[in-house]
């Protein structure tokens, strides 16, 4: 992994825009804890999770965020006759770590973000779904919907509306 103070001081020293890829090194880590709550009842649960990790180096795995909150509740459709039916709202907000925020404001590039223009705010999401049984077919369909608002931790970008359809299948 690069490290991203690193990649600001040789950027300051060299004056030019910092790189984190060119800071990689073996034995590198990312430091960090995670904590989960949740509850569930026949009629549906919701849980409650945090995480964060020192954001010092190099985002490589999942996405680039150093930490997170999230909430939410899922009901199941006994109330209407559909038990196996769900749906489910969720909030969630992201947030960088000080040096790897000062990187992407320096026009630095991360592995998914950086678009060298970056004007600090936590990323807001907020999700809705309902999960549709198909019987016989061991088949879901959901449709989801996620208004976020900071894509990407910009505040100059967004709101974005994202709709999705997702099925699953079970043998």
């Amino acid at each position: 992994m690069g490290n991203y103070l690193e990649a600001i001081d040789n950027s300051i020293a060299q004056f030019t825009t910092p790189d984190v890829t060119e800071t990689r090194k073996y034995s590198r880590d990312k430091k960090g804890w995670y904590v989960n709550a949740e509850y569930n009842d026949k009629n549906g649960g919701g849980f409650l999770r945090y995480s964060r990790n020192d954001g010092n180096n190099e985002t490589w795995a999942f996405t680039e965020i150093d930490r997170s909150f999230s909430a939410g509740i899922v009901f199941n459709g006994n109330s209407w006759k559909r038990a196996s039916d769900k749906w489910g709202l969720a909030y969630v907000n992201n947030g960088l770590a000080k040096y790897h925020r000062a990187y992407l404001q320096l026009k630095g590039y991360g592995f998914i973000i950086g678009d060298g223009n970056l004007t600090y705010g936590t990323e807001h999401i907020i999700e809705l779904f309902y999960s549709y049984y198909i019987t016989k077919l061991h088949l879901f369909i959901s449709p989801d919907y996620q208004f976020v608002i900071h894509p990407a931790y910009n505040k100059d970008r967004g709101p974005v509306h994202i709709v999705a359809l997702r099925m699953h299948f079970e043998l």
